[in-house]
């Protein structure tokens, strides 16, 4: 098992997501059409939605994200079990055979996608298997101008982000990251991501991101930049709000949503 998937249930788990399901739960009737979640991680969102109802298939690279995931929804009434689905795939160059009413990329897993070439190629298979008038819905982080100078002063600065005891382990766990640069003209911030876990002799023992996508470079969008990917990409948007209530976005924003349309796909 990769080093941080392991701990990522405990630092960004459902104990605090409640708006994000109702968010998604509210874009359309689970009788409606079936769900393709990008970048589905341990299936903290998929398990959830197959519970409310839906139908829905998750993708992800980290092979071992999917074993925990599999676990979990091991665990759940068959029921539920029958309406998910996991598949191990690269969310840039994916392909299930089917078609799906919504297709999103949820937590703000699309920047780790941080060339123009893999966001494209990303957009344009989530295009491909969506039903005609199917939607599209991204969750992305909003950075402010403020911030991220903010994130480039402190850089080789160690920042705690969650400090608690692992109920499965039992042991004080801290979930960190450190950035490293941040280039300005590309959008991309350089970060380490790793946990440290106090032992039961008193020392540290720190796991190290070994790979993959996952908290290496996070390309940083604008607004205006991610929905003109999107519509660049034959997407017709029709919302562009700033948090899983649904509100404009603003400069106190922490996210940008957009709920795009399938359209015709531009050459």
């Amino acid at each position: 098992m990769s080093a941080l998937s392991r701990f990522y249930d405990f630092y960004d788990g459902p104990e605090h997501r409640d708006k994000q399901f109702d968010f998604y739960a509210s874009l359309c009737e689970p009788d409606a059409c079936n769900l393709l979640e990008l970048a589905s991680g341990t299936g903290i969102i998929t398990i959830e939605l197959a519970r409310r109802g839906f139908t829905i298939t998750g993708i992800d690279y980290d092979e071992d994200m999917l074993a925990i995931a599999r676990r979990k929804a091991g665990q759940e009434p068959a029921a539920v079990q029958e309406r998910l689905e996991f598949i191990h795939a690269d969310m840039k160059s994916f392909s299930t055979g089917r078609q799906y009413g919504l297709v999103f990329i949820p937590t703000c897993s699309f920047g780790y996608l941080s060339s123009f070439e893999d966001q494209v190629s990303c957009l344009r298979h989530a295009h491909d298997h969506l039903q005609p008038g199917g939607l599209l819905v991204i969750e992305e982080r909003y950075y402010s101008p403020e911030e991220i100078v903010h994130m480039f002063n402190l850089k080789g600065v160690e920042r705690t982000w969650a400090g608690r005891v692992n109920p499965e382990t039992g042991r004080y766990t801290m979930y960190k990251d450190c950035t490293q640069w941040v280039d300005f003209a590309g959008q991309t911030i350089f970060r380490s991501s790793f946990v440290d876990e106090v032992q039961e002799d008193g020392s540290i023992r720190r796991y190290v991101n070994s790979g993959g996508y996952f908290g290496n470079r996070e390309h940083y969008f604008t607004p205006v930049e991610l929905r003109l990917l999107v519509e660049k990409c034959g997407f017709q948007v029709a919302d562009v709000w700033g948090d899983v209530s649904k509100q404009p976005v603003s400069s106190r924003s922490k996210r940008i949503i957009v709920r795009a349309e399938k359209g015709a796909l531009r050459e």
